[in-house]
């Protein structure tokens, strides 16, 4: 098992490859996307960070937001990153991820089930980007955002 630093500059190293269209759809393709899902479970705040970061640039295109979304799990954790409780993390980089698959009802009630609703309130009180438009799209089943504040 690799530690963590060594999966930081992984992670990184990975983002780095990502910048043109056709490296992401390789990338996904070769099977970088789930990994990265999975390390999002991590202890290190800077190891979910650096995912965090990487993961916008993936889901910029179509094929890995598919794969993404394949594992439940994925959108779980981005959900629970979210949670601004969550020290030295930078919210704007779940939100991207989320917001990219938003588009998806069966994400979105995902996203809803996770608690998404109650971290995007507090997220658009404290004035970060995409917040407002996730939760809004996030709101068009308000019946689904009444049971996440239950």
């Amino acid at each position: 098992m690799l530690n963590c630093g060594v999966r930081i500059a992984d992670v990184e190293a990975v983002h780095q490859m990502g910048v043109s269209s056709k490296s992401r759809k390789d990338m996904g393709e070769c099977g970088c996307i789930e990994p990265l899902s999975k390390m999002l479970d991590g202890n290190a705040a800077e190891e979910k960070e650096s995912v965090a970061k990487a993961l916008p640039t993936f889901m910029l295109y179509a094929g890995n937001r598919k794969i993404f979304r394949r594992d439940e799990r994925g959108i779980v954790s981005e959900v629970q990153l979210l949670d601004p409780s969550i020290k030295n993390l930078d919210r704007k980089y779940p939100v991207a991820v989320l917001a990219a698959l938003a588009h998806s009802s069966i994400c979105r009630k995902q996203m809803v089930a996770a608690g998404a609703c109650v971290h995007l309130q507090k997220l658009v009180e404290m004035d970060i980007e995409g917040a407002k438009k996730l939760l809004d799209s996030l709101g068009r089943g308000k019946f689904w955002c009444v049971f996440a504040r239950a």
